[in-house]
């Protein structure tokens, strides 16, 4: 069930994910939607089945319902048309379609050995994405490196070695996650278990890796569909503080820190809590004017014509203003009294590390883009579910967008940003932000549903986006964005070794990950969602 009342919930996809994570047959998933139901409601003599005498429900798939590659074409309902795709945006052509699932093989992880020096992955698939797919490729790890990758790799034949069979499998870079709470929000509704929204409204000396809660149930979990990095991101106030670069694996903090650090703003009404937050209020919660200012947040209070943290942009610049002048100050005098706060924005102010403006509509776009330029700041912009409406000015002033995917299910549902806008604008956000030629990645904005993130990208395909595109975004795409291209990104010598081992395509919701590396060593696949499987599992099986 999706417990949602509008938008375009994913209910087919969620069905399919049984198959990945339940071992569920075709028929099996299919009946979690359409029979099974219907008997549960005592309606099953009028619906849930394709059968003459019963009413005339029926939907037309591109494809099969069941894979991240299909849409719905025609809803009918007591035989009448209730619903017709309209391609508003001419990507139909360009989208990718699959009429077949592939066997659910129910393959088993990986038998992998802890602490060898070297491991050598041989006669797998190799998807490098800085370079063409190698059919039948070596790749081999060392220490927390690739060592090497390509057909004829030599491997050292002795004791510190594993070779492992990857006949039929295919191994991808780690995927990323552009946006996340993950390791800062453990459950959120319990204050003492959230850490993303600190109090106070300037708080740039905050480190998100600082507060991490490194044995977060949300780790394994992630690395169980194959997100094996993230970028985490406090949330509270206007300057919420700096996000952190960190693999999903680790011992301490500063192991699963990559080093790499992205202020985090709530630029003026377009951040925060609806910038599409799971753990934030809804959308519905604000309303705004045609211009993106906010007109009333029914979460408590009137607006003030601003949204975001509660700031304009006028308290906005003067904060930046006052840091790039203490900036200016301590270069030219290093003695100078230090003040911890405009210390930290010293190397945002000077344009050498990347600041994240989190907006909303196309308004917003346009002032986050000229409030950059004019502060001189290397700007990302996160959310900004209308970056297809900018798409024109993002590609001109070359600035990255960090979005999330549409994919959305349980408790919400897939909706445009506007009412007005075509309904499966969130669909096609990413084909035609690729069009106009904008650079983009992938966020989950939610840390306990950072694993679902490369399905929820691969439903994008059906809408117009290429599936290497797809890869590439949850990839070398995203470690570009994020400034770690020469350690993550893409299957090359000399990077980390972190790698995803699949016996398919890992957007697909019956693709199995059968094995994950982080920093070069081998991680297993079980987390509180395969303990709990596994427990109850055993009451099909010892009577009661």
């Amino acid at each position: 069930n999706t417990d949602g009342v509008s938008g375009v919930p994913s209910i087919a996809i969620d069905a399919g994910k049984s198959m990945r994570y339940g071992g569920f047959s075709e028929d099996q998933a299919l009946a979690m939607i359409t029979i099974n139901p219907a008997k549960e409601l005592g309606v099953e003599k009028r619906v849930g089945s394709l059968e003459v005498g019963k009413d005339g429900d029926v939907v037309i798939w591109s494809g099969h319902p069941l894979s991240v590659y299909s849409r719905c074409e025609t809803a009918l309902i007591e035989g009448q048309p209730y619903f017709e795709r309209k391609d508003a945006f001419g990507l139909d052509s360009f989208s990718t379609t699959k009429n077949i699932l592939n066997a659910n093989r129910k393959t088993l992880p990986l038998s992998v050995q802890e602490g060898m020096k070297r491991y050598a992955i041989i006669g797998a698939t190799i998807h490098p994405i800085s370079g063409p797919i190698i059919a039948e490729g070596t790749v081999l790890l060392e220490g927390d490196q690739i060592k090497a990758v390509g057909v004829n790799v030599p491997i050292p034949r002795d004791a510190l070695t594993q070779v492992i069979d990857g006949k039929g499998l295919h191994v991808y870079p780690g995927f990323i996650d552009g946006g996340s709470s993950i390791g800062l929000v453990e459950v959120s509704p319990v204050g003492q278990m959230k850490d993303d929204s600190e109090l106070g409204t300037w708080q740039p000396d905050l480190v998100a890796a600082n507060g991490l809660f490194v044995q977060s149930e949300h780790f394994p979990v992630a690395r169980m569909g194959g997100v094996l990095s993230a970028l985490t991101r406090p949330n509270g106030g206007t300057i919420s503080g700096q996000a952190s670069v960190i693999n999903t694996f680790g011992w301490t903090t500063e192991q699963f820190d990559l080093g790499p650090r992205v202020l985090s703003v709530n630029f003026a009404g377009g951040g925060g809590g609806f910038d599409f937050g799971h753990e934030d209020a809804g959308m519905s919660d604000l309303q705004y004017d045609a211009d993106g200012n906010l007109l009333n947040d029914l979460r408590g209070g009137q607006g003030r014509g601003q949204g975001g943290g509660g700031s304009s942009e006028s308290e906005i610049a003067a904060y930046f203003k006052k840091a790039a002048d203490y900036a200016k100050k301590r270069a030219e005098d290093p003695k100078a009294r230090i003040d911890l706060s405009l210390e930290a924005m010293i190397p945002y102010v000077t344009g050498k590390a990347p600041v994240l403006l989190r907006v909303r509509t196309a308004a917003q776009i346009r002032q986050a883009v000229a409030f950059g330029e004019k502060n001189n700041l290397k700007v990302i912009l996160s959310g900004a579910p209308d970056a297809w409406k900018e798409a024109k000015l993002l590609a001109e002033k070359q600035i990255p967008v960090i979005i999330e995917p549409a994919g959305k299910s349980t408790l919400s549902a897939n909706a445009p940003a506007n009412d007005w806008d075509p309904y499966d604008t969130t669909f096609a956000l990413p084909a035609l932000l690729k069009k106009a030629g904008v650079r983009f990645c992938f966020q989950s904005n939610d840390g306990s549903n950072a694993f679902n993130l490369p399905i929820k990208v691969g439903q994008s395909c059906a809408y117009g986006l290429a599936p290497e595109d797809a890869l590439r975004a949850l990839t070398l795409s995203a470690a570009e964005i994020l400034g770690i291209s020469d350690r993550l990104g893409s299957i090359d010598a000399g990077k980390l070794g972190n790698l995803v081992i699949s016996d398919g395509d890992p957007c697909e919701t019956t693709t199995n990950i059968v094995g994950v590396f982080v920093n070069g060593k081998p991680r297993a696949l079980e987390s509180k969602f395969t303990r709990l499987r596994d427990q109850w599992m055993k009451r099909l099986t010892i009577p009661q």
